[in-house]
């Protein structure tokens, strides 16, 4: 993992980015309140409090942190495709339980299974969106829940050179998910427009 040389360093980078605030979080409120509902999400999917969460595309790893705090016998695990992302996460109050990697969504490797997998728009951001569902689908235990919410873009908005799914509409991720699903196996899809994004959620046969 490559990290900055220095915390000095790493403060200096919050700072020009407008992410560093005193209170030693690195986001705005809006980033921690939707950090607290994957937080409620781990719980309804951890009963227990014990199992595996993995965070696909975790950014700074805020979402991850409340939730390894929140459920301190869970196994979190976050990753992204962007190192930087990775180093700033890795400089949080270090929590029991809580790992971070760089890893490309398109290849999640042998992560797993996880009883949790979530996203929060990022799908919308890969170039093959049913491939990077799919990893998403393999990688989630039997039994597990996958949830993922992906910000949709109508051909009318600002253009986003990081968004290759312009254009596409809940009904067309939901066909996405509804090809990868194994129905005959128990897999359950459900989903909801919210907003300008679409929730999809895939419980996988026992």
């Amino acid at each position: 993992m490559v990290v900055y040389p220095r915390k000095d360093d790493y403060v200096e980078r919050q700072r020009q980015v407008n992410l560093f605030h005193s209170d030693g979080t690195f986001e705005g409120p809006g980033d921690v309140e939707a950090a607290r509902l994957w937080v409620t999400e781990a719980r309804n999917a951890l009963p227990s409090g014990r199992g595996s969460v993995l965070e696909v595309g975790c950014r700074t790893g805020l979402a991850c942190w409340h939730i390894a705090r929140a459920l301190p016998d869970a196994q979190v695990v976050g990753v992204d495709v962007v190192p930087e992302f990775i180093n700033i996460a890795a400089y949080r109050m270090p929590t029991n339980g809580l790992s971070y990697s760089v890893v490309d969504v398109h290849a999640l490797g042998d992560s797993g299974p996880h009883d949790l997998v979530f996203s929060d728009a990022v799908l919308e951001h890969t170039h093959d969106a049913s491939l990077a569902m799919g990893e998403c689908l393999r990688v989630t235990k039997p039994g597990g829940t996958m949830v993922a919410r992906i910000d949709l873009c109508p051909m009318h908005s600002q253009p986003n050179p990081s968004h290759y799914t312009v254009g596409t509409t809940a009904e067309w991720w939901a066909g996405v998910a509804a090809k990868l699903i194994n129905g005959g196996g128990g897999d359950v899809l459900t989903w909801c427009r919210l907003g300008d994004a679409v929730v999809l959620r895939v419980v996988r046969g026992k």
